[in-house]
């Protein structure tokens, strides 16, 4: 759990809160590509009872964080605006928080939805900041700044920038 939470940080130091460009919205795609890998490589912890609802909904995060990127890819042309690039990421955070996704993750052990719970809430972190915190409706799962920190490292993040961030 901690390194999922870490998520949240990678995001805060990959991505400048100013305009949203292009090279802002790869870094941030960037970032949840390599949240959903962590939760990836932690599918053999999941309990077997869970397997298939976790895996489903990684791959569906997969095939959303790939519409993503070609979304991005789009929206980066010559007449790019950060209206643009911001609307790639809320319609990339209402398919991965629609209430209907959402409510096939309940038959998961409360171990299990509380990992899952951290990495969309490490994802959501990303695209709140992307869009400059302009989607009010979704909101974060609170993580522990240890388990932020540990995330971090997981992604990729050097101790000095996770000190920077304040964790």
């Amino acid at each position: 759990m901690k390194r999922a939470s870490s998520i949240c940080i990678a995001v805060l130091l990959s991505i400048s809160m100013t305009a949203c460009s292009a090279s802002q919205a790869q870094k941030t795609e960037a970032v949840i590509e390599a949240i959903i890998n962590v939760a990836k490589a932690e599918t053999p912890l999941i309990p077997a009872q869970d397997q298939a609802a976790y895996t489903n909904y990684l791959t569906l995060a997969t095939t959303l964080d790939s519409q993503l990127g070609t979304c991005i890819v789009q929206a980066s042309g010559i007449m790019s605006t950060s209206g643009k690039i911001s609307a790639c990421f809320t319609v990339f955070a209402q398919g991965l928080t629609s209430p209907a996704e959402l409510a096939l993750l309940r038959v998961l052990n409360a171990n299990t939805q509380s990992k899952l719970q951290l990495y969309i809430g490490g994802i959501i972190a990303a695209v709140n900041v992307i869009v400059a915190f302009a989607t009010p409706t979704i909101a974060p799962t609170p993580a522990s700044t240890e388990d932020m920190r540990d995330l971090g490292l997981r992604v990729g993040l050097t101790r000095s920038e996770l000190a920077h961030a304040g964790f």
